[in-house]
């Protein structure tokens, strides 16, 4: 502002400021009176009628004389002024009509100027909001992401002998259970790489003889992997699937301890839940280095796999 002569008073989209001359400096006196008004929200390509309004009035005049003062406005695409000519015009104002274009995305500002000062409005655009679809279990189609995101959960229960332990085996029960979340296409559909589980725990009992014919059972325990490679994945509407990696935590198996060579035994859990194709869940565990530990099984009535989107 220029000295104490011009005194400001603003509003969020308003203000006005007023200008006086000092009698001690001498010469000629007189007061200026400005306004201005713009829009509080600008939508691009939208016209704003009086969108823009400027106003000034000169008065107190000493000696009496022609005086003009004058103010501007300048936004995108504008650039006005309107004067106050004394005493001829001593009060003017004007409304303007205000087009942002179309194609603007970015921040811009609105300058209101008079007697050398200036104010200054900051536009800043309006982070996108997007709309979250239901999710959706089916193919997932490849698509822009849309920033929306699920909880995921699932528990499976699986028992019986499968098909590929060795024979001395006689049962094998396991039960599963985690939570996470998955991100979404703008349709819905999960993203398969997005998947990030927070908790996931499995344990699996296996009764066995022994070499003595003794019966035995042996207990693993495994826990969400430090840094799992996960994904999710749809079959056919109804039908989802995760894969994501484990670790060994605890075992009565001397033959398959939680430790490796590479100091921890990783595990990959893969399943599926058919929807509403019942007994065809599938569920498979593969523990690394311990290929008596592993097993796969699918479309047996002593499978239940249930994996929940919300």
């Amino acid at each position: 502002m220029q000295g104490d002569k011009l005194k400001l008073t603003g509003a969020s989209t308003s203000g006005s400021a007023d200008f006086s001359t000092s009698p001690a400096e001498g010469g000629a006196q007189w007061k200026a009176h400005f306004t201005w008004k713009i829009p509080q929200t600008i939508v691009a390509g939208t016209k704003l009628a009086g969108g823009i309004q400027l106003g000034v009035t000169v008065s107190n005049v000493q000696p009496d004389q022609p005086l003009q003062q004058g103010i501007k406005g300048f936004a995108p695409g504008f650039a006005e002024q309107i004067i106050a000519a004394y005493p001829a015009t001593a009060s003017v104002s004007k409304s303007y009509d205000y087009t942002l274009s179309a194609g603007t995305t970015g921040a811009f500002t609105i300058t209101i100027e008079a007697v050398s000062s200036t104010v200054t409005y900051h536009y800043a655009p309006k982070p996108t909001t997007h709309t979250c679809k239901r999710p959706q279990s089916a193919y997932a189609p490849s698509a822009r992401q849309a920033g929306c995101s699920a909880a995921v959960a699932f528990l499976f229960t699986q028992s019986g002998r499968p098909p590929n332990v060795p024979t001395r085996v006689l049962d094998v029960r396991t039960v599963g259970h985690g939570s996470g979340r998955v991100e979404l296409t703008t349709e819905g559909f999960p993203i398969r790489a997005s998947l990030e589980l927070k908790t996931a725990r499995v344990v699996l009992e296996r009764d066995y003889f022994t070499a003595g014919g003794d019966r035995a059972t042996q207990r693993l325990v495994f826990a969400l992997a430090k840094n799992p490679d996960e994904s999710f994945y749809g079959g056919p509407p109804g039908a989802r699937g995760i894969v994501t990696g484990l670790m060994l935590v605890d075992s009565s198996d001397p033959s398959c301890t939680e430790g490796s060579h590479t100091g921890v035994r990783e595990a990959t859990l893969n399943i599926k839940d058919r929807g509403d194709d019942e007994g065809k869940d599938r569920v498979s565990l593969t523990v690394a280095g311990c290929h008596h530990e592993s097993f796969s099984v699918e479309g047996t009535k002593r499978v239940n796999v249930v994996i929940t989107l919300k």
